[in-house]
């Protein structure tokens, strides 16, 4: 079984894509670098690092496409993302509350449709894991002004940003692979930054060290919920063709 990965962190976009808004933060970064190196401890031979002005979309298309390229059933494939998540209006009406949702690469926001698109070049029996450290809730942006009780930035681009960059769009694709996303909040919910890792992810590495050979992708969630609080509350969806007990199997 080959186990690769790709790891993305942002502390700021390009300003000129996003109508003048830096979308500065602080620990996504390290969060990619830190996501990385837990993967490489658990034995990933195949492991890249994007970080923000390396974050563009053709960065991220060409190397989803080249972990596609060499991977086949059986094998593990995990995708991390810290940065901004925005809202943008929905130009396919497959969304209830007429936007899509995105996540803020350095050149310009990507669609969740999109992400199921390049999941979907994964073939069939391919394990792939997805986990965000963003906020993907435009209504929650728009009311929260700072973080309370000291926490970090709020990690949501401002509607008038997003609306600035028009995001990558595709066609729904079928997913072959089976597919395991880990968000960081719930989508009526922020996501917060923080000095050394974002609040989300911090709280995540802290889950596999504290459960040791007993991390499986179910435990490793609902610990990192627990240590969330009411803080915000992470989400766990499995997508494509699943199969029984994969959220009970050891993480990495």
């Amino acid at each position: 079984m080959k186990k690769l990965s790709l790891h993305l962190g942002l502390n700021a976009v390009n300003p000129g894509k996003y109508g003048g808004w830096p979308g500065t933060l602080n620990a996504c970064e390290q969060d990619a670098k830190d996501m990385q190196a837990l993967c490489l401890q658990k034995g990933f031979l195949d492991s890249k690092l994007l970080l923000t002005r390396d974050a563009t979309f053709s960065a991220l298309q060409l190397n989803t496409q080249r972990l596609a390229a060499q991977t086949e059933s059986g094998d593990l494939v995990v995708i991390t993302y810290s940065g901004h998540g925005g809202q943008y209006q929905d130009d396919t009406s497959d969304e209830k509350d007429g936007l899509d949702e995105t996540i803020c690469l350095y050149d310009t926001q990507v669609v969740d449709d999109v992400i199921r698109a390049l999941i979907a070049q994964f073939a069939k029996g391919v394990r792939v894991v997805t986990i965000f450290d963003s906020c993907h809730s435009g209504t929650a942006a728009r009311l929260v002004a700072s973080a309370p009780n000291g926490l970090g930035a709020v990690k949501c681009a401002p509607r008038s940003a997003t609306q600035a960059q028009r995001p990558v769009f595709a066609p729904t694709i079928p997913l072959l692979c089976n597919h395991l996303h880990i968000g960081a909040c719930a989508d009526a919910q922020v996501s917060y930054d923080g000095d050394k890792n974002g609040f989300f992810t911090a709280r995540l590495l802290q889950s596999v060290t504290e459960l040791g050979q007993n991390a499986t992708w179910e435990a490793v969630y609902k610990n990192t919920k627990k240590l969330c609080g009411r803080t915000q509350t992470p989400q766990m969806a499995q997508f494509g063709k699943t199969f029984k007990g994969w959220n009970k199997q050891p993480i990495l």
